[in-house]
């Protein structure tokens, strides 16, 4: 699980539909309705950056507390729901292949739009942090 860093940082690199590298800093929050845990992905790219460096990149998951197997699966330690209407299918693989989320191979739907489930492992989980904690780690590091 090399894109855990020794901060205990929870990092992710892709490449955009344009062709970019980029690499995420992952860090965790709660959604103030339903409390389900949220999957949030900061720009780690480029320290000297002063714009874009840990900006919020995306949210990666979404909230259906008014789902009710959304709710019932997010009532779970560590369960998502994706977002895989915004986020791209390519950022998805990326989070799977890095061992950050591990897709459960159910869904659900709301509106138009089929949202992958999905469960963060118990020691990604462990090093996952809130933003602000994270942003110093990240920060610290950089210089």
């Amino acid at each position: 699980m090399e894109e855990i860093i020794k901060t205990g940082t929870v990092t992710v690199g892709y490449e955009t539909s344009w062709g970019d590298r980029v690499r995420l800093a992952v860090c965790a929050d709660r959604y103030e309705r339903g409390g389900a845990l949220a999957l949030l992905a900061l720009d780690a790219t480029d320290p000297g950056d002063e714009d874009e460096y840990l900006e919020l990149w995306c949210s990666l998951t979404v909230n259906l507390p008014g789902d009710p197997v959304a709710s019932a699966w997010c009532a779970g330690a560590g369960h998502v729901v994706l977002d895989a209407n915004n986020v791209p299918a390519v950022l998805v693989e990326a989070l799977v292949g890095a061992g950050v989320v591990e897709l459960a191979g159910r869904s659900v739907r709301s509106g138009f739009c089929s949202y992958p489930l999905a469960g963060v492992p118990q020691d990604v989980l462990e090093r996952l942090r809130g933003y602000e904690e994270t942003v110093r780690a990240l920060a610290s590091r950089a210089g």
